[in-house]
């Protein structure tokens, strides 16, 4: 390609650029807005998901592509989209969206905790073990992790007291009661 060619096409494509309308920024208010919405869209995706029927996912993944569209990249959305494939039993495309949310975010604990389910899915607890305590160690309190990390402990017999005590801590750390950590409680005290 000639130098001359090079210039006019750059120039061209400067000019293209400058007639693009400009993404603006959003004022804190707007992001707040824009925040409380994608919350709102989150929240109706996991309550339809948990139908767990076919118009549940649909409306699951309705919910999650306008969440999409407001905030890209939001790791939150893309783990949303990994539950979502994991439900439909789609492991591989699940496994694709949970990693592409901690490539958003290395601190997104969740992905981790369902990178966690996908390992024991395909019998690989070692992975799910070391998944769930990077998962605790992000966010401590973040008692379902600690409480499936205790549960996959007690199921394969790996230290039980520690077991317990990882369990004791999901309780603690529960703002309001939760009958699967109380389930479980109430197994690894009868042990």
């Amino acid at each position: 390609m000639n130098s001359v060619f090079r210039f006019q096409l750059i120039l061209s494509l400067l000019f293209l650029a400058s007639c693009l309308p400009m993404q603006q920024s959003l004022d804190p208010q707007q992001r707040n807005i824009q925040e409380k919405e994608v919350v709102r869209l989150l929240t109706l995706s996991v309550r339809a998901m948990r139908r767990g029927d076919t118009a549940g996912f649909r409306d699951a993944e309705a919910a999650l592509g306008l969440a999409r569209e407001l905030k890209p990249g939001d790791p939150r959305i893309y783990d949303g989209l990994g539950c979502l494939a994991f439900r439909r039993g789609n492991l591989d495309l699940a496994e694709y969206f949970f990693k592409k949310a901690l490539e958003r975010d290395l601190l997104y604990d969740r992905a981790y905790a369902h990178l966690a389910l996908i390992a024991q899915e395909r019998g690989d607890i070692e992975s799910a073990l070391e998944l769930l305590k990077i998962a605790v160690e992000t966010n401590p309190t973040n008692y379902r992790s600690r409480n499936n990390l205790a549960a996959l402990m007690s199921t394969y017999r790996i230290d039980p007291p520690w077991a317990f005590q990882e369990l004791l801590k999901a309780v603690e750390t529960q703002q309001l009661p939760d009958s699967i950590t109380a389930h479980n409680l109430e197994i690894l005290e009868a042990n």
